[in-house]
């Protein structure tokens, strides 16, 4: 063989490498881009209808199943069916990956009015308004559930108010003033606003008119021993309440603390029984005395009561979280931290997809 021949064929040789490493840099390089214009998927918790909760990575969702790497529990690729899926995670995980395919998020939008989400109804029916071949239908079906989700509110509010306790039936019609004045239930809701109100005020002046009597009718009661002494009575309860609230450490959300709590709340509630039948104090007595007792009586009950409500409802317990609201809101009706736990519970209640009070219960 010669010489030139040789070099001929180490050359096709060397060119042949040489295409070969360039081809394996190419792929090296559109692997690399492909995986870097994949957004990373964010962890996610699905929950089951046997009470199961995945906690990973979901890899895919179709119309009939999900599929994830799950960390928490088990360990590995877990194929979820559509069946064990609950109503809430199955929308969350379709609402976050339809993009703009307005059709099929009208798809879930009715069928989550179908199985009860209204509130998450609505969410999906508002970013289909955005497809204006899609927007009358959309507006006419969010008229229609708000009207409904008003109409919950109503019934709810209805009840706590034939229950003799409007304190707390004032945030239901609140919120629907505030979130539906569209709809024709607003007007219901503004009058009973209204007759709460002038409800709360003759109570107030009857109220005013009874210390005014109780001045004049309890004089017996004007002695100064026997007042010192139901002050002492009324101050200890207030040091047993506050012993117990200062060995709460988790905010109510153990058992112990929770105990605890509503120990604390049972002292509490003495106490300010025990202060408001308090008649009026003995001649040489400032009256303030006892105010500043009452209003200290009755804002560490509040806040036990507020406490124990925030409690139950970290713990998934909207009825016993609004038990414990309602309380606080009848002690207090003007209390701001009332108003926010109790719109939290009212949202908690709209979003469970649960609006039968009796079921509920």
């Amino acid at each position: 063989m010669c010489v030139a021949s040789v070099r001929l064929r180490l050359g096709s040789r060397r060119s042949q490498e040489a295409d070969m490493r360039t081809r394996s840099l190419a792929v090296a390089a559109l692997v690399i881009s492909a995986v870097l214009a994949v957004p990373a998927q964010a962890t996610e918790i699905v929950f089951t209808t046997d009470g199961s909760t995945y906690h990973g990575e979901v890899v895919e969702v179709s119309e009939s199943a999900v599929v994830m790497d799950a960390d928490w529990p088990p360990l590995g690729r877990v194929t979820l069916e559509r069946s064990r899926i609950e109503d809430r995670s199955w929308w969350r995980l379709r609402t976050q990956r339809l993009g703009e395919d307005w059709e099929k998020r009208l798809a879930l939008a009715e069928w989550a009015e179908e199985r009860g989400l209204f509130v998450q109804a609505v969410i999906e029916f508002k970013r289909v308004r955005e497809d204006a071949d899609l927007r009358d239908r959309a507006t006419t079906s969010i008229q229609r559930i708000e009207r409904r989700l008003a109409l919950e509110l109503l019934d709810r509010g209805e009840s706590l108010l034939a229950d003799a306790r409007p304190s707390a039936a004032r945030r239901y019609y609140e919120i629907i003033v505030r979130r539906y004045p569209a709809t024709d239930v607003a007007p219901m809701a503004r009058s009973r606003l209204t007759a709460i109100e002038e409800a709360a005020e003759r109570e107030r002046r009857r109220l005013r008119a009874a210390r005014e009597e109780a001045r004049e009718l309890r004089a017996f009661r004007r002695d100064a021993a026997a007042w010192d002494a139901e002050l002492k009575a009324i101050r200890l309860l207030m040091e047993k309440a506050e012993e117990l609230g200062s060995a709460v450490t988790a905010h109510t959300r153990t058992v112990r603390d929770s105990r605890r709590v509503r120990d604390q709340a049972k002292h509490l509630e003495k106490a300010w029984r025990q202060v408001t039948a308090l008649g009026p104090p003995p001649d040489g007595v400032d009256c303030d005395d006892v105010d500043r007792v009452r209003s200290l009586v009755k804002e560490r009950l509040v806040t036990a009561y507020l406490r124990l409500g925030e409690g139950e409802l970290v713990r998934g317990s909207i009825v016993r979280a609004e038990e414990w609201c309602v309380r606080a809101c009848e002690l207090d009706p003007e209390g701001r931290e009332n108003h926010d736990l109790h719109e939290k519970i009212i949202d908690a209640f709209l979003l469970s997809g649960t609006y039968r009070h009796g079921l509920v219960r």
